[in-house]
């Protein structure tokens, strides 16, 4: 190794020590876009499934009604409270906003009458203010009773829509946002880095009694641009690694590539 590049190794390995005694610097580098990943990953996270709180009231004693109120239980969609097993205190939890609605199944729903399937409706009540919850549950359960009556009556039609899945993966809302995460994590280093690290070394009057040494500005600069990067890649790999882990962030493209632009992005920032 040549000699001149020698103080440069020195000086980064010094300055990466200082910068994690520096709490101040580690909370804004590290800790600070860790707190916008988690607060935008639980906004945008991979889950964007609609679910409804629901009280279902099954007034039913029939073989059908107590299979959909069990697949009911079951649903992903449906968020059923079973401790609201009533009209009285469904309604007492929609008055407080802790339900969206409340699926009541009649006394006469799932019989059978005509001796070949059977038959019913079921009801769904909410409050003015969870109206559009309200009907928005209205269609989805209706959705799922037409798949329940095209099983027990078949019956052709003329005009029908079938849809079809792609091999390709398509990016979440999530992947878009992380990267403006990395774009604002690799801003901070710039504020936190040698920005805020100079101006208190030469109010210490360390710069001064540097530049009675052979050590040249070119090396310390270095030194310091080195140390920081180092600190950035450290903190840009827990993101990615939080994001990956918790989040399921899906990378697309040449990572080698990704990391080469993310190395050259925090030097160029400093």
């Amino acid at each position: 190794m040549p000699k001149s590049l020698m103080p440069v190794f020195v000086f980064a390995k010094i300055a990466v020590k200082r910068s994690f005694r520096d709490k101040t610097a580690i909370f804004f580098i590290i800790l600070f876009p860790l707190i916008f990943l988690f607060i935008f990953g639980g906004i945008f996270s991979k889950d964007n499934s609609v679910s409804f709180r629901v009280a279902l009231i099954n007034q039913s004693d029939s073989k059908f009604a107590k299979q959909f109120a069990e697949e009911a239980n079951n649903e992903s969609v449906l968020k059923v409270d079973k401790q609201a097993d009533t009209l009285e205190k469904a309604k007492e939890k929609m008055r407080r906003s802790q339900l969206d609605a409340a699926i009541i199944l009649p006394a006469d729903f799932g019989t059978v009458k005509n001796g070949k399937y059977p038959t019913g409706e079921a009801k769904i009540i909410y409050t003015q203010n969870s109206e559009q919850a309200g009907q928005t549950l209205s269609s989805v359960l209706q959705e799922q009773f037409s798949g329940i009556n095209a099983r027990l009556v078949k019956n052709k039609t003329p005009f029908s829509v079938k849809s079809e899945q792609s091999n390709e993966q398509s990016l979440k809302r999530f992947d878009y946002t992380f990267a403006g995460l990395i774009g604002f994590s690799i801003i901070g280093l710039g504020i936190f880095g040698p920005v805020n690290v100079f101006p208190e070394l030469k109010k210490q009057g360390i710069l001064r009694r540097l530049k009675t040494t052979p050590l040249k500005v070119w090396q310390y600069f270095i030194a310091n641009v080195l140390s920081q990067t180092a600190v950035g890649l450290l903190s840009i790999t827990i993101m990615f690694l939080v994001a990956m882990t918790i989040f399921d962030l899906n990378l697309v493209g040449n990572i080698l590539e990704l990391g080469i632009f993310i190395v050259l992005s925090i030097i160029m920032i400093f």
